[in-house]
């Protein structure tokens, strides 16, 4: 399927990531993200006790990828503390864009497929990951990529590490990953494939299912605590047709003052009902934006209208395998639902699923980027770079990358 330079240029894309997530991470260390500032104190405690500490009402604890796991790496090579506590998940997210790359060559150009990565690699939130949700996605990227080109039981290896590394993260594979091997294991059963082939989706799945309880709401408990909570107040948002549960809950920290006076917070059919990410998305506020968070907001929906190209010819493209519609179709319903039910857009972030989606809407840009250079009659990868050279610099991406990111 792939050719020995398509694994050079895998290797060259996560050597690129690497260096650019190393340099990131050490120029602001526990700055460059806000869940290192929470994660740090754990990582000291588990380094001078030399092991795993419970604590309870701590989500963090579960996550031993980026605690306990370089812990254990300082104590046995007197490394410096901080710094390995900075670079270890540097190691990890670039695994994210080197294999959406391979993802995106099982039916792109090498071109196109570069620029696959590229939207990665030159989008902010990629400098804002450098944590456990990083260490996740590197994971879930490579578990995606083996299920898409048949290496099942790679992948289920893979995925085994995604609960020990983010509980955000690992709700969203649950979904992701999920979904398509039940698809898979009721297609292997109507076609009558070999029983070993039949059941093994099936039966990673409940093993991986078993790890999350068992590690979740049994040992750790805090994310199971955390995510029943959620559970209970989208039940009681679609309920009550109100993203707002009870006061306090930080709620007032992710929607503007005026539209938390508003009373259309309450309706489903409200903008103002979901986060300030998609309220400006949508236009609002524009009237006291300058030039470049305008032309910011123009290129991000060219972008968003170039992925649903994408998406929709890969949903209605044979020469796609199943597998790979299922996984594109799901990433892409995922993303929807954030936008469209207010409590998700709240309480998970819709810019949190993008960026994670990102390991298989980036393939689908570059399809449809490949549609629209085809229809305008020009090169396709020329305009793809075109448009992701004005997304980095003017979302203050790799190219820009002083300030905090622009919305949306």
């Amino acid at each position: 399927m792939y050719k020995k330079s398509d694994w050079m240029i895998a290797l060259a894309i996560y050597l690129c990531g690497l260096v650019i997530a190393i340099y990131f991470a050490l120029s602001y260390p526990l700055t460059h993200s806000d869940h290192t500032v929470s994660e740090y104190p754990v990582f000291q405690a588990m380094l001078q006790s030399g092991g795993w500490q419970f604590q309870s009402n701590s989500t963090i604890i579960s996550c031993l990828m980026s605690t306990l796991v370089p812990a254990y790496i300082v104590r046995i090579f007197n490394l410096d503390p901080l710094t390995t506590f900075n670079i270890f998940p540097c190691l990890f997210l670039p695994l994210m864009p080197a294999f959406t790359y391979l993802i995106a060559r099982t039916r792109l150009s090498v071109g196109h497929s570069i620029c696959a990565s590229a939207l990665i690699l030159l989008c902010s939130m990629f400098f804002y990951r450098l944590d456990r949700v990083g260490i996740a996605l590197g994971f879930l990227a490579v578990a995606v990529w083996c299920v898409i080109t048949g290496r099942e039981k790679r992948g289920f290896l893979f995925a085994m590490f995604i609960p020990f590394s983010h509980y955000g993260t690992t709700f969203y594979s649950v979904v992701l990953l999920g979904l398509p091997l039940i698809a898979m294991f009721v297609y292997r059963l109507i076609k009558g494939t070999h029983s070993s082939k039949i059941f093994f989706p099936i039966a990673a799945l409940v093993v991986v299912t078993i790890t999350i309880f068992m590690w979740y709401g049994v040992i750790t408990k805090a994310p199971a605590s955390a995510a029943n909570s959620f559970i209970n107040g989208a039940i009681r948002s679609a309920m009550t047709a109100s993203n707002i549960p009870e006061y306090g809950q930080g709620i007032d920290e992710l929607i503007s003052p005026r539209s938390l006076e508003n009373e259309d917070r309450h309706n489903f059919y409200s903008l103002s009902s979901r986060e300030m990410l998609i309220q400006e998305a949508f236009g609002r506020g524009s009237n006291t934006w300058g030039v470049q968070k305008k032309a910011a907001f123009v290129v991000n929906w060219l972008i968003m209208i170039v992925v649903s190209i994408g998406v929709f010819r890969v949903l209605r493209n044979r020469q796609f395998t199943p597998l790979s519609r299922v996984f594109t179709f799901i990433a892409y319903g995922l993303l929807a639902l954030t936008v469209i039910i207010p409590y998700l857009s709240v309480h998970y972030g819709v810019g949190r699923v993008y960026f994670t989606g990102l390991i298989l809407l980036a393939p689908a840009y570059s399809n449809g980027m490949d549609f629209v250079g085809r229809k305008l009659r020009v090169n396709g990868v020329a305009l793809s770079v075109t448009v992701l050279v004005a997304y980095s610099w003017l979302t203050h991406g790799l190219l820009n990358p002083a300030g905090l990111p622009l919305p949306m």
